[in-house]
């Protein structure tokens, strides 16, 4: 197709815009690949154990203060801008510990040992009635109205005294609690759900295992339970499915068709 000047001119300026934009769009997403790290935090005890369900917080001035947890191995990953971060573990039975900590632009490995320590009472007054803070009012409030399907309180888990907190789930109705690879989790009654399998090229059906939510956080799938110790919660809520989910527990319709498990710690 014959091309006047005026025509070669205008398509020869379009190709070279086009060009500046795609080099600039390249430049910024290798820059964004350059400036981003890859934190790897090991939280262990005295005995080179995994510590579960520790808070990790990371601050560093010109950015939002970042908040994990570490998994039932211990471990909480997080991608981060490179340079100068500082670090805070905590765990309810376990010193606290800080460090500052350099971030580079590839993969950063750091191991923290916490710890184990008896927490000491004072003498204490005992009043019904107290208020609780805002997150266990609500659990409260939620109990009262009887919303959840079950309901697990600080009586009930004192009274038990079990180790595990998986005891306390054994022989609530629609659940029944399993080993999947070494993690303990809750298997609802409703059923098997639709799962792909081959590499998700098909369909299958697998166990209908509850999603489990920690101070309104959700956990990852098959966190095992009993990472979670007893002596730490204030309540637990159960929901054996999302018709039942209230509205300010919204954010966890994601896979929770099998249902949900949210754990309240107390207040520290």
């Amino acid at each position: 197709m014959d091309m006047s000047l005026p025509s070669m001119i205008r398509a020869g300026c379009m190709l070279v815009l086009l060009t500046s934009v795609w080099g600039r769009a390249l430049a910024q997403s290798a820059t964004s690949i350059r400036t981003t790290g890859r934190l790897h935090i090991r939280v262990v005890d005295e005995s080179d154990l995994p510590v579960a369900m520790a808070e990790v917080q990371l601050d560093r001035r010109g950015y939002s203060r970042l908040d994990l947890r570490t998994d039932s191995a211990g471990i909480a990953q997080v991608l981060v801008a490179p340079g100068t971060w500082t670090l805070g573990v905590r765990r309810l039975g376990f010193t606290r510990a800080t460090a500052n900590v350099e971030v580079d632009t590839g993969d950063t490995r750091l191991t923290v040992q916490v710890e184990r320590q008896a927490t000491r009472l004072a003498g204490m007054k005992t009043e019904e009635d107290m208020p609780a803070s805002p997150r266990l009012g609500e659990f409260e409030r939620r109990r009262a109205l009887k919303m959840p399907s079950a309901v697990i309180t600080r009586a009930d888990i004192d009274r038990v005294n079990s180790p595990v907190l998986s005891r306390m789930l054994r022989g609530v109705g629609g659940l029944r609690i399993a080993d999947s690879v070494g993690s303990i989790v809750a298997i609802s009654g409703r059923g098997n759900k639709p799962s792909r399998i081959n590499g998700g090229t098909g369909f299958g059906l697998a166990p209908c295992v509850m999603r489990m939510m920690l101070d309104g956080v959700l956990l990852p799938p098959l966190s095992n339970i009993d990472a979670i110790v007893p002596g730490d919660v204030h309540g637990i809520e159960v929901y054996n499915g999302p018709a039942r989910l209230p509205p300010e527990l919204a954010g966890l319709r994601t896979d929770n068709w099998c249902g949900v498990i949210a754990i309240w710690t107390r207040d520290r």
